[in-house]
């Protein structure tokens, strides 16, 4: 009990005695007060130990929440990484092997090269060989345009077109070809066809 309430019940005198009841009054008054405090308060305590758990719990779950959206976002980069890499991966394969086929063109074509210039090489050589047989036997190839070159010649002999005619056509050259082209195969080859004749 405070030192000073109880050295005021020790100071009350008899004169005081009537007022005894009033402050037994008083005091229960005051009693119910501080009980009515003490539930408040015990209350508000409640109440604040009940904010500070639900925001401890948020606090948590708000920790819980970054925590598996940071391993979240750490996976998207991972696999974002993985992507570019195979990505990188499959262009380096791509780049390889399209180095391989170039490669590979590059030695098919210097061998359909060698192979084409041996076959020019002996092309050559039995057209020598050919020619020397032929040379020694007697035998002259025919050019294989023998019977144009018979009408060329036919046409810069006095039989051939005139002056006027060749002006007409814009030319000697244009005046063989275009009497040429009229002519079918079998009259170009005719043996009785006048160049064919002369020659």
């Amino acid at each position: 009990m405070n030192t000073t309430f109880t050295t005021a019940i020790a100071q009350l005198t008899i004169a005081d005695i009537e007022l005894v009841d009033a402050l037994v009054e008083a005091l229960k008054d005051r009693k119910k007060e501080l009980r009515t405090l003490k539930s408040e308060q015990a209350k508000a305590e409640k109440e604040a130990k009940k904010a500070a758990d639900k925001a401890a719990k948020k606090a948590q779950r708000d920790a819980e929440k970054a925590e598996a959206k940071k391993a979240k976002d750490q996976e998207k980069e991972a696999a974002k990484a993985k992507r570019e890499l195979d990505r990188a991966a499959k262009a380096e394969l791509k780049k390889l092997e399209k180095d391989a086929e170039k490669a590979e063109k590059a030695t098919e074509k210097s061998e359909a090269k060698k192979a084409k210039d041996a076959a020019k090489t002996l092309a050559s050589l039995q057209t020598k060989v050919l020619k020397t047989g032929k040379k020694e036997t007697g035998v002259v190839d025919k050019p294989k345009n023998q019977f144009y070159q018979n009408f060329c010649k036919w046409s810069n002999g006095d039989d051939g077109p005139t002056e006027e005619d060749i002006k007409a056509a814009g030319g000697k050259r244009e005046w063989n070809k275009m009497h040429w082209d009229k002519l079918s195969k079998e009259e170009r080859a005719a043996p009785d066809a006048v160049w064919n004749v002369t020659v």
